[in-house]
């Protein structure tokens, strides 16, 4: 990332879910235990990102419905195998988008998560 982005605005995902990814499988907020009946969804995703006239994706839900989980399921499948996509966790509320769109501008494409 270039000047303009503070270490702690955004960090890559892994950092900011290192523990309840490493939880095991029967700890309540793991990240770790068996996934299932959302490889449609995470298809679509993946299918809609590829798209260069959609530049944004919105993930909503009720709270505690699975969208973390389904996200970070998406970054292990879809991300984390070498492709040309880097995942981030914004790491606060109140940032300066102009500083951020600065920081990201190069080739990479970054998909942001809060």
């Amino acid at each position: 990332m270039e000047e303009g982005s503070t270490a702690s605005s955004l960090i890559p995902y892994k950092k900011k879910f290192e523990n309840r990814l490493r939880l095991s499988e029967s700890s309540i907020d793991t990240l770790t235990n068996f996934f299932v009946s959302r490889e449609e969804e995470i298809s679509q995703l993946f299918r809609f990102l590829q798209d260069q006239n959609r530049p944004l994706a919105i993930i909503k839900g009720e709270a505690g419905i699975g969208k973390t989980r389904f996200i970070v399921e998406f970054f292990k499948k879809h991300i984390d195998p070498g492709t040309e996509w880097i995942a981030l966790c914004v790491n606060q509320f109140h940032l300066d988008f102009d500083k951020l769109r600065f920081s990201l501008a190069n080739s990479k494409q970054y998909i942001l998560w809060k």
